[in-house]
């Protein structure tokens, strides 16, 4: 699979969370996050959440 980067801010707890969530793992946070970001866009997409139609935050 192909990957290209992406950069995103998160506050200082999830930070710290997901460092440790990495290091109890031995996985990296950008392994942890993209998995999170793969997850969350199945679920929507399994939910029928129509996001064309979804405003921009």
């Amino acid at each position: 699979m192909e990957s290209s980067v992406l950069t995103l801010r998160v506050s200082a707890k999830t930070k710290s969370q997901l460092e440790k969530l990495a290091a109890a793992t031995n996985r990296s946070k950008s392994f942890l996050a993209a998995e999170a970001l793969e997850r969350y866009i199945e679920l929507d997409r399994a939910l029928g959440s129509d996001s064309e139609g979804r405003e921009e935050c």
